[in-house]
């Protein structure tokens, strides 16, 4: 009984010995280094700028500045403003919208112009759309897929219904559209798994 003991204390030492290697704990490992400069790579680019001359067209038809100047809009019409712009957008998986916030349409008296105008209660509601080479369709109303570099047009359009129930007051007025913000803003990518991947 008193031998037995003896060799279970001597086995469970000599363990000790082994793992704890006289009080540190080693594990076989070999390293690597990485240099500086083997991950090397730049960043992409999402900008935007005008291009070009801005266009006003009445009914589909561009007018010239002294048209501009001298155009009384009525009933029935439809004008429409145009501004191009050169998009760049470059980067690896980078997606990104185009969206207006418009300005509200406001009216004064062209005999008295007041310092407060009021909203125009014509029917008038401007509406904003964008065409060109780098925009695909989105679900969203307003907002506008950019696909990559290349030029858009942004088309501000105030379309004013013939209606026998316009009233009287919206003659001879001054029209106005407050500042419009057009934004460019990148979006998150949706990450689509390959179909063919094998586990």
């Amino acid at each position: 009984m008193h031998r037995i003991t003896k060799g279970v204390i001597a086995v469970v030492a000599a363990t000790a010995l082994l793992i704890g290697g006289g009080g540190s704990l080693a594990y076989w490992q070999q390293t690597d280094t990485i240099a500086d400069g083997s991950l090397s790579f730049g960043t992409g680019e999402l900008s935007f700028e005008q291009t070009g001359s801005d266009v006003w067209r009445l009914d589909g038809v561009a007018q010239t500045s002294d048209d501009q100047s001298t155009l009384l809009l009525v009933p029935g019409r439809t004008l429409s403003f145009e501004r191009q712009y050169e998009i760049t957008a470059d980067g690896d998986g980078l997606s990104a919208e185009i969206t207006a916030t418009l300005g509200a349409l406001t009216a004064t008296d062209a005999d008295a112009p007041g310092p407060d105008p009021a909203a125009f209660d014509g029917g008038i509601v401007p509406t904003f759309t964008v065409t060109g080479d780098a925009i695909a369709p989105s679900p969203t109303d307003g907002v506008y897929r950019i696909t990559g570099s290349g030029t858009i047009t942004v088309v501000i359009t105030l379309a004013w219904p013939f209606d026998a129930e316009t009233d009287a007051s919206t003659m001879d007025q001054l029209l106005r559209l407050e500042a419009t913000t057009v934004t460019l803003t990148q979006v998150p990518t949706p990450i689509v798994s390959d179909p063919c991947a094998c586990p």
